[in-house]
């Protein structure tokens, strides 16, 4: 079926027009209307405690915002029927734990939950973007652009995820975009060959708050041949390691200065089911 994403976070944060129209999350708005919402993150390395996901927040906002703990499990039954990630079985008996979390009086870190919105470049934690900024090749390229006469690279620390907290808050997606790039650069910088890496980095903090399935928007960079193979080792090493579901979503939509004619939809298609890094819906 079709379902609705919703980042409350990044919504807030980015001050969108529903969100602002609403003056808050408008999801009980929608599930009061039939429409099918599942709740995601977006680019949850950028804000808050800076983790791999901020799915047990995006919960708990849900639920100030007026969602009952039925309509809470039910938006994560729809995440896991909805994506074809994981395998059916797998999905069905994830969306049964969530649908049955509800009764249960456990806390939202108990509850099974999949994010099916988040890129790859503002979802790497803090952790791995510090460990990317001391890297020998980022402080060679530091040293080449000093000697330049030009700005170094950095990250944009992550913003509170709360504006009562003070700190920043985005004036509009352009204004996102500016530390968004910020942070690609740095990323970009460390070395296609760490892509393997930042995917199983977010894994591992996505598997801290019982997020079981995630989908990730990628796009395809340098030889398309090798990123894809790099992705598909990146899925394997997740699950491996920390039982977490990885599909991606090729795009080109974030990187407004690339020349779409070198991005045709069928070669991201092709190369996606070659490495099988996409599951066709």
């Amino acid at each position: 079926g079709v379902a609705l994403e919703v980042c409350i976070t990044s919504n807030m944060l980015i001050k969108s027009t529903e969100y602002l129209r609403y003056g808050g999350p408008p999801v009980r708005l929608l599930l009061e209307q039939g429409v099918k919402v599942v709740l995601c993150s977006d680019d949850p390395g950028m804000w808050g405690d800076a983790e791999g996901t901020c799915m047990h927040r995006e919960c708990e906002r849900a639920l100030e915002a007026g969602v009952t703990r039925e309509q809470l499990g039910e938006c994560m039954a729809t995440a896991f029927d909805v994506s074809k990630a994981a395998p059916a079985d797998v999905r069905a008996q994830l969306a049964a734990e969530a649908r049955a979390w509800a009764a249960s009086g456990k806390g939202t870190d108990a509850l099974p939950k999949a994010d099916l919105h988040m890129h790859i470049n503002g979802s790497v934690p803090k952790w791995w973007m510090d460990r990317a900024q001391a890297s020998e090749q980022v402080v060679a390229a530091n040293k080449k652009l000093a000697a330049d006469g030009k700005k170094e690279l950095s990250y944009p620390a992550p913003l509170p995820d709360d504006p009562a907290a003070g700190g920043k808050v985005y004036a509009d997606l352009d204004d996102f975009r500016v530390d968004y790039d910020a942070r690609g650069a740095v990323i970009k910088a460390a070395g296609q060959d760490s892509v393997p890496d930042q995917i199983v980095a977010i894994a591992a903090d996505c598997a801290k708050h019982n997020v079981r399935l995630i989908e990730m928007s990628v796009t395809p960079t340098g030889d398309w041949d090798q990123f894809f193979a790099w992705c598909a080792e990146a899925r394997k090493q997740a699950f491996e390691q920390h039982r977490v579901y990885v599909s991606y979503v090729v795009t080109a939509v974030r990187t407004l200065s690339l020349d779409f004619k070198f991005l045709p939809a069928q070669r991201m298609l092709d190369f996606s089911l070659k490495y099988g890094v996409c599951v066709p819906a």
